[in-house]
């Protein structure tokens, strides 16, 4: 069996994985998951194999980020008694972090990230259109929440677009270009038509930052070009009632005036409104660890008796925040872990973005673009408490990670592999320096891709 699973995880087996998670997010349940199981199993076959190749400085902001926040989250379910079921997804990343290793070991080109995420655009506006049209839903789901469908559809949309730079950038796979063309606005139709607001916030946050990174190198015309089509294919879906956008649009704002009103906080955005003034003060309660479910039920009932707050906020499961669902549940702790979760591996991506090498500025574009869409996703909703986003989020951060740990970077044209680093600080002063050969896994370990 290990000889199999060393046999199938080449190149193409690690790129197949990743095409096949991608691709199948929207458009079933739970078999996206296919592809990062196959992965771990790999990976920990080629571990007890007796493969023992070391993962370089770089990696270590993204293990630190991984491994405190699932520290953290069963620090808290130890001190308030919760059910060991809290860990169903923090302990997810876990065992990404050996899918991490093991990717390390079989290099895939960036190209698969692009490709499964066209994919899956497509996949889901399919299944938008539909939903929509065909079944008369009033919002697009797919096999998730509304929120969730949408938000995801948004990240593999973006993801698109960044392949689409990158395409533009290294002048490759010219032919690609309509396919991630057509793949990003098929993901921004797709979150549109599953009624789907919070995640458009922070969307033009993410367009600045692509177009910041991308700008000087691009021509301006493509810039002016895709603003145009970008702004026409909302246009058009804003104007055509079947779509049901203006709708969606002109009830948050209605919701919103309301508010104060004594049933407003009865609606959707009431509710999340009246959620975050409860959850502001259940915030001094939380202490170090945070509350149960028990304790925080009690105290919103306590809330409610006092007529501090308005009954409509014990319908809800969760805070439609994430920082505020951190806060409560878990603790400043807690808190502390979801912001290293966030800004460890964004921070890095940030840095890494500014080296011109078209491989790993792609690699690390695109883990800008998610982490920033994962942070505003997490504004109106609990993002990482589903599975598919916690997924979502921890395979794409993984894969990329290991796309700028493998991408070959160049400095005053000096050609230098990132993964042969092992022994440098892990920033960019690392990229500019020249490791010795001695230093490269293959040295210390016979290469499990020969």
């Amino acid at each position: 069996m290990q000889a199999a699973l060393h046999q199938g995880l080449t190149r193409h087996g690690a790129a197949a994985s990743i095409v096949t998670f991608f691709a199948l997010l929207l458009v079933t349940r739970h078999t996206y998951n296919v592809g990062p199981i196959f992965l771990l199993l790999a990976s920990a076959s080629l571990w007890l194999s007796g493969r023992r190749t070391p993962l370089p400085p770089l990696a270590w902001p993204l293990l630190m980020a991984f491994s405190g926040y699932v520290l953290a989250i069963g620090l808290s379910m130890v001190a308030t008694g919760e059910r060991l079921s809290t860990l169903d997804n923090p302990s997810r990343l876990l065992l990404l972090l050996v899918v991490l290793w093991g990717l390390w070991c079989w290099p895939f080109r960036l190209e698969a990230v692009w490709l499964g995420a066209s994919l899956g655009a497509f996949g889901g506006l399919g299944i938008a259109l539909y939903q929509r049209f065909i079944l008369e839903m009033p919002r697009a789901e797919g096999f998730q929440h509304p929120i969730m469908f949408g938000d995801v559809a948004m990240l593999l949309g973006l993801l698109a677009l960044v392949g689409l730079a990158h395409a533009l950038h290294t002048r490759r796979l010219r032919r690609m270009l309509v396919l991630y063309l057509a793949a990003s606005l098929a993901g921004l139709v797709t979150s549109l038509l599953s009624g789907t607001r919070g995640g458009w916030i922070g969307l033009p946050v993410i367009l600045f930052a692509l177009y910041r990174y991308y700008a000087p190198i691009l021509p301006r015309r493509l810039w002016l070009g895709s603003l145009i089509g970008f702004a026409l294919v909302g246009f058009m879906t804003y104007t055509i009632p079947a779509t049901g956008v203006a709708d969606r649009i002109h009830q948050a704002i209605h919701e919103v005036k309301t508010f104060h009103q004594d049933t407003g906080a009865e609606s959707s955005v009431g509710a999340r409104l009246e959620l975050w003034r409860a959850g502001a003060k259940l915030v001094r309660e939380a202490g170090l660890l945070g509350l149960s479910e028990a304790q925080v039920h009690d105290r919103l009932r306590a809330l409610v008796d006092e007529g501090t707050v308005r009954p409509p906020v014990l319908e809800q499961p969760h805070f439609h925040n994430e920082i505020l669902q951190h806060w409560i549940r878990h603790g400043l702790l807690g808190l502390l872990a979801l912001l290293a979760l966030y800004f460890l591996p964004l921070r890095t991506c940030m840095r890494l973005v500014t080296i011109h090498a078209p491989e790993l500025k792609a690699a690390a574009m695109a883990g800008v673009v998610t982490l920033t869409a994962i942070i505003d996703f997490g504004l109106t909703q609990t993002f990482l408490l589903h599975q598919i986003g916690m997924m979502a989020f921890g395979f794409t951060v993984t894969v990329l990670w290991v796309a700028m740990l493998q991408a070959p970077a160049t400095n005053e044209g000096a050609s230098l592999n990132v993964r042969s680093d092992l022994e440098q600080p892990y920033l960019p002063e690392a990229l500019h320096r020249q490791p010795p050969t001695a230093c490269s896994p293959c040295a210390r370990d016979p290469d499990p891709r020969q």
